[in-house]
């Protein structure tokens, strides 16, 4: 199974206007893959650009999130702070948006634009790595001094032991910043102190960790007794937020500094729990029950997360755990002395120009936006994006500022970029055909939900939701010679969207039950579903358009039969 870099989950997303609550998302799931291109396809409004921008964190002020999750490298990026997003947006994650102008300073150089954010990474990356190393080294020297008096563990002077690391520390950092190249592990070169360091980190992270499991057993009643006062059906509001700030303050008591890597489900249940509370009171429109459930559930997964914690606190491997732990202490030290200089920024942005197809980048660096065209404008939005070597890239309806000829070399770049540097890509558009040929997979998506997705084979030769065939029907291909046709209707008022299938008033094909019941996703395949009743078994049969048919058969013909 393909490793996924990103996952969303039942994402549910409101905007709260003048006339009512707007429901622009409505419980959508989907993941990617590594070096994996998904296109969510739909008209306006259906919920695309949202869904992307909520990934990112640059929803509007008047943007609740209703419920859901989205999970990258071990974390909910809802639950996330913006000072850690900010660590994400446009270094881990980058976005190139449907206007070029629109993302460009019109009164900057384009060479200033372009290694702007690389120094400013450079120089917020080094001040993070000297401050985590600072106060890691101090907690574990005091955990390492308290397994010393507390459980006689034979480690030698932590003082002395923490010193001779930092030394080695001090060590690899002057080797890297004279460019002399060492091993990835940390063993390869390490001395006997080294040695004694990592056997005493262990002995630290090991009295750690029991510390913890104490200090969850003393507090897991009083988490279950704070969680009944949500369950209020009459809820105060000033009740709701004294019990959220003390149950907050009890989780982060329940925290092990010594997790290297921080903990992704204590550290950001505070924040999670204060928006929760927040949202429940804020606005009238709301879900209230939804949000009742985001806050019993968020507690229940700290219970359950706590639970494991204790239960496993003597079935770890401190030693490994030990190792890892001196592995990134090491990559810290080496952060903070990284240095970039403004010529080698100025290096890696004339290298990142060639790179996106701008010819002469020397002259062009000093150019600035409003001298270039649209398409190339849009190449040096997409040079901007890879600047940081994201995993994931967003695009956002692209190529719809650009003319048909430049649309296609746009559209070659990103595949060509995905391909070499192994991006992960989410592809937004309103136009089936401009994915045909890059995307691996498509999630069709209809007033706030994903009606239908599969593998961009089986969207194009055996689609089966109404809603893809009336796609697919508007979209010319080269042997198209009659009119087209139109999908007839107008997309729904989310405000109150339809009982049943949101696109059963438009569908020629709607059955009785689609204007009363919502459709669940149908299996097609493992890989292919489809929310339409015309899949239920008692379901009448009903044939995809003769336009359709004809053009997948013109396609069968045209390579061969190659196709199935």
């Amino acid at each position: 199974m393909m490793e996924a870099k990103i996952r969303v989950k039942n994402l549910r997303v409101s905007f709260q206007s003048d006339d009512g609550r707007v429901q622009a998302v409505r419980g959508v799931d989907f993941e990617v893959g590594r070096a994996e291109t998904l296109a969510i396809v739909g008209e306006s409004g259906s919920g695309k650009s949202v869904t992307v921008k909520t990934i990112m964190g640059l929803l509007p002020s008047n943007a609740a999130v209703e419920s859901g999750e989205i999970l990258y490298s071990g974390r909910d990026l809802l639950l996330t702070d913006e000072r850690e997003y900010q660590k994400i947006r446009g270094d881990r994650i980058s976005m190139i948006f449907q206007d070029p102008m629109s993302s460009l300073n019109p009164i900057m150089r384009i060479g200033e634009q372009l290694t702007e954010a690389m120094l400013l990474k450079v120089r917020v990356r080094r001040r993070e790595c000297r401050r985590r190393l600072k106060k890691y080294m101090e907690d574990l020297q005091s955990a390492m001094e308290k397994a010393v008096a507390l459980k006689g563990a034979a480690i030698g002077d932590p003082e002395k032991l923490c010193e001779e690391f930092m030394q080695y520390a001090i060590k690899r950092k002057q080797d890297k910043k004279a460019g002399i190249a060492r091993g990835v592990s940390v063993l390869q070169d390490a001395g006997e102190e080294l040695l004694k360091f990592i056997d005493g980190a262990e002995s630290g992270l090991r009295y750690s960790a029991g510390l913890q499991a104490e200090r969850i057993r003393e507090n897991t009643d009083i988490i279950k007794q704070s969680r009944e006062v949500f369950l209020n059906k009459e809820p105060s509001r000033r009740e709701w937020e004294r019990e959220g700030k003390a149950l907050s303050k009890t989780a982060l008591k329940l925290m092990d500094p010594l997790a290297i890597n921080g903990d992704t489900v204590i550290a950001p249940f505070p924040r999670g729990l204060r928006k929760q509370i927040k949202l429940f009171f804020q606005y009238r429109s709301i879900d209230r029950e939804q949000i009742r459930a985001n806050i019993l559930g968020l507690t229940d997964r700290l219970l359950a997360h706590l639970k494991e914690l204790s239960d496993s606190v003597d079935k770890r491997d401190y030693n490994i755990e030990a190792l890892k732990t001196t592995g990134v202490l090491t990559e810290l030290a080496e952060g903070e002395v990284e240095t970039l200089t403004a010529a080698e920024a100025k290096k890696k942005a004339l290298e990142l120009m060639e790179e996106v197809g701008i010819p002469h980048p020397e002259e062009k660096y000093s150019q600035y936006p409003f001298e270039f065209s649209g398409g190339m404008r849009q190449r040096i939005v997409i040079a901007i994006a890879l600047a940081a070597d994201p995993e994931i890239l967003i695009c956002d309806e692209p190529t719809t500022a650009l003319d048909v000829t430049i649309q296609s070399q746009i559209l070659e770049l990103i595949n060509r970029i995905k391909k070499e540097r192994k991006l992960s890509v989410i592809f937004i558009t309103h136009d089936l055909g401009v994915v045909a040929n890059m995307a691996d997979r498509v999630a069709v998506m209809y007033a706030g939900k994903i009606v239908e997705y599969g593998k961009v084979d089986e969207i194009f030769y055996h689609p089966a939701h109404p809603y893809t065939w009336a796609l697919l029907s508007s979209m010319p291909d080269m042997d198209t010679k009659d009119k087209l046709e139109a999908i007839p209707g107008t997309t729904p008022n989310m405000i109150c969207p339809p009982e049943g299938d949101a696109f059963a008033p438009r569908n020629k094909y709607a059955l009785e039950i689609d204007f009363e019941q919502m459709p669940p996703l149908f299996k097609v395949t493992d890989t292919h579903y489809a929310a339409t009743w015309l899949l239920h078994p008692d379901a009448p049969k009903v044939e995809m358009p003769a336009v359709i048919r004809e053009r997948i058969e013109r396609m069968k013909e045209r390579y061969d039969g190659t196709i199935e």
